[in-house]
């Protein structure tokens, strides 16, 4: 389970995902990872009147998740690179390549 969240001055998205991790053979720290989850944002009047595509001021969507992740050895430090695309389709509908 992962759970993302930004905040700014004109509001906030929260995401949560679950993720299903697999090792990568032959390589002993190495997993990748697969996952889905959804995500609510709420913007501010600020933010709707400077984007009026997306005035609704609200987004509730679904997100996928695709990466892979390195666990450094003998060291409580992991480095992960991922993609995160998402589909918003309360408040206005559209495509995030993430």
């Amino acid at each position: 389970m992962e759970v993302l969240g930004y905040f700014t001055l004109d509001g906030f998205r929260a995401t949560i995902l679950k993720e299903k991790y697999q090792s990568v053979e032959g390589v002993e720290q190495l997993r990748w990872y697969v996952g889905y989850g959804g995500h609510l944002g709420i913007w501010s009047e600020t933010w709707k009147k400077n984007n009026p595509s997306h005035s609704a001021g609200i987004a509730l969507g679904v997100d996928g998740i695709l990466g892979l992740d390195y666990a450094i050895k003998n060291v409580p430090l992991n480095i992960s690179i991922d993609w995160q695309p998402s589909f918003n389709f309360v408040g206005s509908s559209y495509f995030e390549s993430g």
